[in-house]
């Protein structure tokens, strides 16, 4: 059995991913689906979108289609099928810290041309280039670091700029700027 997939990791404001989700959604007639898994689960079709309805939920699921996923199991079997639907993972966002968020397609056999086609046109909205630096003050440029106006705004007022794990954090500069 073949399995393809594709996505991106990137640092966005959780309203600038949201302001985007809702737009694709208005213009595509597509379905949300807002998934937070600890403490406990839950999942919503989101209709209306409204800020602070959408920033609590860890994951978003965009889709052409209603899905039955009000429990963690039935949750657990639309995650087996591979269904090459876009999701979201939203990274913190709590004004201190700014974690890295993903937005990717996983299918069985092949990705929809329209999922492609929505995360580049995300692509062209985002800045590229910073360095990662860790605790002990070494750094390293990674031109290909994607970022959002938001992140980079949110990283100048001294919010520390974080990967989904470990010690480290990005100084989202590129090499023109000096550092």
């Amino acid at each position: 059995m073949s399995m393809a997939q594709t996505g991106i990791q990137f640092h966005a404001r959780k309203s600038e991913i949201i302001d985007f989700v809702q737009e694709i959604v208005e213009k595509n007639d597509l379905r949300v689906y807002g998934i937070s898994i600890f403490p406990k689960y839950e999942s919503k079709e989101i209709s209306s979108f409204d800020y602070e309805k959408c920033k609590n939920f860890r994951k978003i699921i965009v889709c052409k289609n209603k899905l039955n996923i009000e429990d963690e199991k039935q949750y657990g079997e639309y995650l087996k099928q591979q269904k090459g639907d876009l999701f979201i993972d939203l990274g913190k966002d709590d004004g201190v810290e700014l974690v890295e968020s993903s937005m990717g397609v996983l299918a069985k056999d092949s990705i929809d041309i329209f999922w492609k086609k929505i995360i580049t046109l995300f692509k062209k909205r985002l800045l590229k280039g910073a360095y990662v630096a860790t605790p002990q003050g070494y750094k390293r440029y990674y031109p290909k670091h994607w970022y959002t106006v938001g992140a980079k705004e949110a990283y100048e007022k001294g919010i520390v700029i974080k990967p989904i794990g470990g010690w480290n954090y990005y100084m989202l500069v590129n090499t023109e700027e000096h550092i």
